[in-house]
């Protein structure tokens, strides 16, 4: 069910404008708790932890009370005025398309844990896919609002891995 939630999100973030997604996300915050989508330190396995960028968006009270190691303090309603920040740290070091890719990665996943070997076909299609409909309109958006910044950082960071 996350899986369909996170794809019907995904389609539908796809067809906003930049715009049109931040007025989303600041209205989405008008009515959200800090509490909503807390993920805590015993869900997350230690293999992970060097490869993954946090972000600790709760009250600053709580974040200094005591956070994951080398957690970033966003405190959950500056969000939407941090939207003009190009994150380039944690795991967009590697990839300028971390959901991409793990999409991708879930995918062969599944097809390999099912012996659904006929089904890689749709692999190359689903990445077609990507590209086309979502990655590429990103990343011109992204060289609209971030010009000179973002280019140095696609001279730098490969779009997969």
């Amino acid at each position: 069910m996350r899986m369909i939630l996170t794809v019907l999100l995904s389609f539908w973030t796809g067809l906003a404008t930049a715009g049109e997604l931040e007025d989303e996300i600041i209205g989405y915050m008008d009515f959200a708790t800090e509490a909503e989508g807390l993920i805590l330190p015993e869900q997350v396995t230690e293999d992970i932890f060097n490869d993954v960028f946090f972000v600790d968006t709760r009250s600053l009270a709580h974040y200094q009370a005591g956070t994951i190691n080398g957690a970033v303090h966003i405190e959950w309603r500056e969000v939407p005025r941090r939207l003009d920040e190009l994150p380039t740290t944690g795991i967009f070091k590697r990839t300028r398309n971390p959901i991409y890719l793990s999409d991708v990665l879930v995918l062969l996943g599944l097809i390999l844990r099912f012996d659904a070997v006929l089904s890689l076909l749709f692999v190359p299609v689903l990445v077609w896919l990507l590209e086309r409909r979502f990655i590429v309109p990103e990343e011109n958006s992204l060289r609209r609002r971030f010009s000179e910044e973002y280019a140095g950082y696609i001279s730098r960071v490969r779009r997969w891995v």
